[in-house]
Order: C-alpha cells, then sequence, then structure tokens
C-alpha cells in the first residue's frame, strides 16, 4: 500500500492548489512561476510567461555562433596586439604629445587676447581656427 501507481501520481502533480486562481493560464506554483507542461516548457523571468525549451539544435546553433564571435574577437585582439609595438614605435616618432601641447597652448593665448589684452584679432586669421570652437577647453 505504499506503493502507488503511476497513473495515481500524474494526477497527484495536477491537483488543483488555491494559488492556482490566481495564475495565467498554463502557470501554477509559487508565484505562477511552475509552468503546468513542464516536460517542454519553462517559466522565463525576462518575459513573465512559460516559454518553450529551445531544441538541441537550436541550442548548438547559438552556441556556435557565440563561439564564433569569442574567436573572431580574439583574433583581432592578437592582431592588435601583435601590430601595438609597430604603431607605438610610429606614433612616438612622430611626437604628437609635444605637438599637440604647442597647439593647445596656441589656441589658449590666441583666445584670451581680447580679454586680457584688449586686442582683437583679424577675422581671416580667426576663420582658420574655428574648428578649435568644436574642442571646448573651458571646464569650468
Amino acid at each position: 500500500m505504499g506503493h502507488q501507481p503511476a497513473a495515481n501520481n500524474r494526477h497527484l502533480q495536477q491537483v488543483e492548489t488555491p494559488y492556482d486562481i490566481y495564475c495565467a493560464a498554463n502557470h501554477t506554483g509559487p508565484l505562477c512561476k511552475v509552468c503546468i507542461n513542464s516536460s517542454t516548457d519553462y517559466f522565463d523571468p525576462s518575459k513573465g510567461s512559460c516559454a518553450t525549451c529551445p531544441s538541441p539544435s537550436q541550442l548548438f546553433l547559438r552556441a556556435f555562433i557565440v563561439l564564433a564571435i569569442a574567436l573572431f574577437a580574439i583574433g583581432i585582439s592578437w592582431l592588435f596586439m601583435r601590430r601595438l609595438s609597430i604603431f607605438s614605435v610610429i606614433v612616438t616618432s612622430l611626437s604628437l604629445q609635444a605637438k599637440v601641447k604647442i597647439l593647445v597652448g596656441f589656441c589658449q593665448v590666441i583666445s584670451s587676447f581680447r580679454a586680457v589684452y584688449g586686442v582683437s584679432i583679424d577675422d581671416k586669421l580667426k576663420a582658420w581656427f574655428n574648428f578649435f570652437t568644436l574642442f571646448s577647453l573651458d571646464f569650468l
């Protein structure tokens, strides 16, 4: 008598509980997060409802796509790191840092002529430096 037939077990699993009246269709359990057809469905928290389990071929395709993207990213980073030493030699040989510092200092001096010294700059000279208005260095 301690052993119940399988048919009775199925009947016991589908017994309606008091909170089932508040759940949406095909949902049961605490917080309605248990799918009635649990053999093919699962609760998807992003959708808030039961969804059908993906087939093995869909899972394999998704894993293959993720793997391909990861290998592509690793390959690009490897090429970049390999070429980084060549790139850094070229950049340091140009000594761009000194040139940018000189250019920023020049723009600061030109922009303060009118306010500090009362000297106006010719409009033709100002036209050459209009693109610097895009790069405002005034943080205050």
